[in-house]
């Protein structure tokens, strides 16, 4: 069988002066590796948009475009008078960073401060957060939340971005660290 060996070393001994070393090789097949370790390629129109009054999240990275994906991704785009109301992610942080415009970042006991352009809002999980656009202009952040979440339940209406889809399960499977690791 063609594969990659990868070299896995045991310390088989807690006693520093007299380590024993167990080593094992495991050989895994080239096709086994490349679905594990390639990368995967999106086109926007693999995104999908959320909506809610005034408020439109495109879901760049999530649980429906790439399920083996260690975070979700998305832009949020909030017309003037927008609100998101307070809420927390029990098992996710997000961060945020703010791309456009002036808002209130909404916090646990009716805490509000200002954020604009430029801020980067880390939120951890369990934590109260939401977001009001009181500015006159639209208010854009990108939103990374770990480990991955679907947005869906927070919204009203999902959207199709149409174009041209990425074929179902559609990796770069030529990847550069790849290439190295190949036997010939």
């Amino acid at each position: 069988m063609v594969g990659t060996c990868i070299f896995i070393l045991n310390i088989c001994s807690r006693n520093p002066a007299s380590i024993m070393r167990c080593y094992r090789y495991v050989v895994i097949p080239h096709a086994i590796l490349e679905s594990i370790l390639t990368i995967h390629r999106l086109c926007m129109s693999d995104c999908v948009v959320l909506k809610n009054p005034g408020k439109n999240s495109v879901q760049i990275v999530w649980p429906e475009n790439a399920p083996d994906a260690m975070a979700t991704i998305t832009r949020v785009t909030m017309e003037p008078g927008a609100v998101s109301e307070r809420h927390a992610h029990t098992s996710s942080e997000q961060i945020w960073i703010v791309e456009r415009g002036e808002a209130l970042l909404l916090l646990a006991a009716a805490r509000q401060e200002i954020v604009r352009q430029g801020d980067i809002i880390r939120t951890p999980a369990g934590e109260v957060h939401g977001i009001e656009n009181t500015g006159a202009e639209v208010f854009v952040y990108l939103a990374v939340t770990c480990p991955p979440e679907n947005m869906a339940t927070f919204y009203k209406s999902r959207e199709e971005i149409t174009g041209q889809k990425s074929p179902v399960g559609s990796r770069v499977v030529d990847a550069p660290s790849l290439r190295s690791l190949r036997s010939t």
